[in-house]
Parts: C-alpha cells; structure tokens; sequence
C-alpha cells in the first residue's frame, strides 16, 4: 500500500521542475524514502530534462510556435500519464524513454 504523502510526492514531482525541488526536500525531510517515490522522481527529472533540451535545440531550428507544439504536446501527454500513475499509485514507465530514465538518473535513490 502506497502511503499518501508518497503519492502526493509522486504527483508534485511532476507539476513543474520547481515542484520535482520541492518533492526531493520534503523527501528528505520526511524520510519518506519509498521506491515509489524515488522511481516518480526519477521519470519526472527525465522529462523535465528531454522538455528542456528538446526546446533549445527546436527553437534555433524551427520557428518558436512549431518547437512549441512539438516538444509540449508529447511531454504534457507523458506528464498527465505519470501524473495518473503517480496518483493511482503505480509504477509504470514512461512510453520509451522511462526504462532509460530509470537505468540513468540512480543518483536518485532509496537512501540519503
């Protein structure tokens, strides 16, 4: 049984980068150290970083409107199915890029 403040922790990692800051302090503040919520943060820092570098480089290649719609549209529909996932407490990947987030960002881990 997944516990609410991990779900809610699961969920605001995906709000905003700013909101994946908050939900790694309040982590190590609550010592809520569950794989949970170390495998949300996890897909949510891979997101954020694909939307960031996605963005720089289509914005210098293409105009600003079409590099919008092409980086925000996919990522806002991966965000709203971790968001669903984080929310109903399950642990699926992102569709194919969530085993690499996975594999990649293990700084992120179970302890401190």
């Amino acid at each position: 049984m997944i516990s609410e403040s991990s779900r809610t922790l699961a969920c605001a990692a995906y709000i905003t980068p700013v909101g994946w800051m908050v939900a790694l302090a309040v982590r190590h503040v609550t010592d809520d150290f569950t794989p949970f919520t170390t495998f949300h943060l996890r897909q949510a820092l891979g997101l954020s970083i694909i939307e960031i570098l996605c963005w720089a480089i289509l914005y210098h290649a293409l105009d600003a409107w079409v590099a919008w719609n092409l980086t925000n549209i996919p990522l806002l529909i991966m965000i709203i199915l971790g968001l669903r996932g984080a929310n109903s407490g399950l642990m699926r990947y992102q569709p194919f890029v969530g085993r690499f987030f996975d594999k990649t960002f293990t700084f992120i881990n179970d302890r401190l």
